[in-house]
């Protein structure tokens, strides 16, 4: 009897003993359950405050740019670049605080990391073409607005651009018409359509065609009579 007795309690203390451990180990793994999860949380929260840091560093630096304080800018962007270095309008920023300080090769370094982040933004390139541009690289600049055109062929901006690059880097002056005419099948709204014609009445005008001129003139005067185009011309 009493060794029967002593055989339950012997059970009865194991079987204690065995809760006891498990009962540890679960505790234990609950435990680093929840400091994993809290540091996840923490983790979480730290990177939004650093993003929410690097972006109110880049919109300072935009505003000080359009002020003109370009080196103030520049410190304030290149902050915001150290807080989040995959930004890459952090980089296109960059480059204009560059171009601003006509630091070109710097900016061109920029605009190209902007591109290396996202190089499916068709602004990058349009950036880009403006820097080569300064550099006095036309081919190249547009070969390159030539990359924004594909990427986004309905933004009138870049039709723009590459028709004053041909038209007064390259004298290529019918060339430079020709995309303007390529941008007004793009049925462009009405204030696109009004500096499409402004850019238009400019090329005529530097090929000496003051009359052709005048009548796109005319009709950017209709469209948008509270506009002032040319002046002087009638």
């Amino acid at each position: 009897m009493e060794m029967k007795t002593k055989s339950r309690k012997f059970i009865i203390l194991l079987s204690m003993g065995l809760f006891l451990v498990f009962f540890s180990f679960f505790a234990k793994f609950f435990d680093d359950y929840s400091l994993s999860n809290n540091s996840s949380s923490n983790l979480d929260v730290n990177s939004e405050n650093v993003l929410s840091m690097s972006y109110n560093y880049a919109i300072k630096a935009q505003i000080l740019q359009r002020k003109g304080k370009y080196e103030k800018s520049l410190k304030n962007i290149n902050k915001a670049i150290g807080l989040n270095p995959s930004e890459a309008n952090h980089f296109s920023d960059l480059a204009n605080s560059l171009i601003w300080m006509n630091q070109y090769e710097e900016a061109l370094k920029a605009v190209n990391k902007a591109i290396e982040l996202e190089p499916e933004t068709g602004r990058y390139y349009s950036e880009l073409a403006c820097i080569l541009s300064f550099l006095k690289q036309y081919e190249d600049a547009i070969e390159t607005i030539n990359i924004a055109i594909k990427i986004d062929p309905q933004n009138i901006r870049y039709y723009k651009q590459k028709s004053q690059y041909l038209a007064y880097y390259l004298y290529k002056y019918k060339s430079a018409l020709k995309v303007i005419e390529a941008a007004f099948k793009l049925n462009p709204d009405k204030l696109c359509l009004f500096e499409l014609y402004e850019v238009q009445a400019g090329i005529l005008l530097s090929m000496k065609n003051r009359e052709v001129a005048i009548k796109v003139i005319r009709k950017a005067r209709q469209l948008c009579p509270n506009k002032e185009i040319y002046p002087n011309l009638h």
